[in-house]
């Protein structure tokens, strides 16, 4: 079976290193770059973050036949982290442009794993009043709605990532200037 790497793997490699870091991770190391580890721990986090389904990722990661998989994807993970740390040294991290890119990838990244979480715990449909409370929140800042039952299919598909961004600004509250103003004001 032939794993392909995300795009996005790099950022997932810093937030699983990250993870560990702290943790007093004693795993195995698999690879050292510049003395950055790669370890068994930050390893098996990727694969995981790769194969959301844990009992899949486990069977893979123990299969014999993944050996050469597992040493390609270990030498792509240390040769991103030799990337990333030859741009710090080049003072890339310091560009206002690149970080906004690096600002942008990471927020993407986030929020594909929160709403990967969001859809894996919500297995269930929302409710005929969950949808109805948000087609009448959706209705007060547009005047361009459909009747709601021409658009509750719809509303059931976005019901996930439309509570998702009420708790988001519930919990990190975002104010705009005057000039900028509210969305859909």
């Amino acid at each position: 079976m032939r794993i392909h790497t995300l795009p996005a793997l790099a950022a997932v490699l810093a937030l699983a290193a990250g993870c560990h870091r702290g943790s007093g991770d004693t795993s195995k190391v698999l690879a050292n770059v510049g003395g950055q580890k790669v370890s068994q721990a930050d390893f098996e986090a990727v694969v995981k973050t790769m194969l959301p389904d844990p009992s899949r990722a486990e069977a893979i990661m123990k299969s014999p036949g993944f050996q050469a998989q597992k040493a390609d994807l270990v030498r792509q993970l240390a040769m991103q982290k030799a990337v990333i740390a030859w741009a710090r040294i080049q003072g890339l991290d310091q560009d206002p442009a690149l970080k906004a890119q690096v600002e942008g990838a990471l927020a993407q990244t986030y929020y594909q794993a929160m709403m990967a979480r969001r859809q894996d715990a919500a297995r269930t449909p929302p409710s005929e009043a969950q949808l109805a409370a948000m087609y009448q929140e959706i209705k007060l800042k547009s005047k361009d709605i459909p009747p709601f039952e021409q658009v509750k299919a719809q509303l059931a598909q976005g019901y996930a990532q439309w509570t998702w961004q009420k708790e988001l600004k519930a919990a990190v509250p975002i104010t705009y200037s005057d000039e900028v103003g509210e969305p859909g004001a």
